[in-house]
């Protein structure tokens, strides 16, 4: 499958779009923490997080940037530090990354303490506003993002409360597969976790599975450019009926992707997205870290001390770092 991946995702019939280099980024917490306050529970009764230090950014960059070739970071905030804390850590990991990949602020507009309901506000309009305007001017960003991994919740205000601060284009990261973008984004990360996940066999995804997410990739979104998740954690495909066709949801058992999926995927998305939307890949370390911990593991620990993560899901992340390393070879 390794020596494949280049033919694969060079192909001549997909080229790299105009306007730079095809993204590869990763979706992780700003403190290297795990998801709790202002994420899971509005005002939780929490300790209060212990931020990275600066060397200690430092060396998370260098495992992201140098072993998993990665060239942007969403950098996911939900008020699990104070705001002057977050502040300092944007410099820091803005710094840290240097010309190698850019820091995009990725804040959560609603906690996820309701399920599929509504969840309470994070932020308020005006601290959006002032994040955006703060990001332009002191953090020189490259974008914002919101994040939001569940379907059709009533964030739109805060689309608007983020354009009223600055000219930053807006993203959404885990934006679900057929949902359409929100008006007034410039680019949406898809969470592709239901069809690259499906089938233990790679054989039946090619024979089964391939296709769904081939549509996915050819949805029309107009005007915005769509960037794909790869995937380390898929579901728990023991105890998953049909060859693992469909997921049961216990957080406990679930298992790495099949060894070869996240190749075999990034060549059926690049090649069905047209050319003009595709913009890359990306991949999700809140889900590999909350996992990870399952495991005994410590995905942000490892991160900190600049080592490489060896644990239950090393193998597809890094598949996904192979992946990004010939993208960056494109240029």
């Amino acid at each position: 499958m390794a020596a494949l991946l280049p033919i694969l995702l060079c192909s001549g019939c997909v080229l790299t779009p105009p306007g730079g280099d095809l993204e590869r980024s990763f979706w992780l917490s700003l403190t290297l923490t795990p998801a709790v306050r202002g994420y899971w529970i509005a005002e939780p009764n929490v300790p209060d997080v212990k931020p990275p230090a600066a060397d200690e950014v430092g060396r998370a960059c260098d495992v992201l940037t140098r072993m998993y070739h990665a060239n942007r970071l969403y950098l996911v905030y939900h008020k699990q530090c104070p705001d002057e804390v977050a502040r300092r850590l944007l410099l820091l990991w803005r710094d840290a990354a240097g010309d190698k990949a850019e820091v995009v602020p990725t804040l959560v507009p609603m906690d996820y303490s309701a399920g599929l309901r509504p969840g309470a506000a994070v932020f308020t309009e005006a601290e959006l506003t002032g994040w955006s305007s703060w990001c332009e001017e002191t953090l020189k960003a490259p974008a914002i993002a919101l994040y939001d991994v569940y379907p059709r919740r009533p964030w739109d205000w805060a689309v608007e409360a983020l354009r009223s601060g600055s000219t930053l284009p807006i993203g959404w990261v885990g934006i679900q597969p057929e949902e359409e973008p929100r008006e007034g984004l410039s680019f949406v990360v898809v969470d592709t976790w239901g069809g690259v996940s499906a089938y233990v066999s790679n054989i039946d995804w090619e024979s089964k599975g391939r296709d769904r997410v081939e549509s996915w990739a050819r949805l029309p979104r107009a005007g915005v450019r769509a960037v794909f998740d790869l995937i380390a954690v898929a579901w728990d495909y023991d105890y998953s009926p049909d060859g693992g066709s469909a997921p049961p949801y216990d957080d406990g058992r679930d298992d790495p992707l099949p060894a070869g999926r996240n190749e075999l995927a990034a060549a059926a998305i690049r090649a069905a997205c047209p050319v003009e939307a595709f913009g890359g890949f990306s991949s999700d370390l809140l889900i590999l870290d909350a996992h990870a911990k399952l495991h005994g593991e410590d995905l942000y620990g490892d991160l900190r001390t600049g080592t490489a993560y060896r644990g239950a899901f090393a193998a597809p992340l890094d598949d996904i770092g192979r992946v990004y390393q010939i993208l960056g070879d494109e240029r």
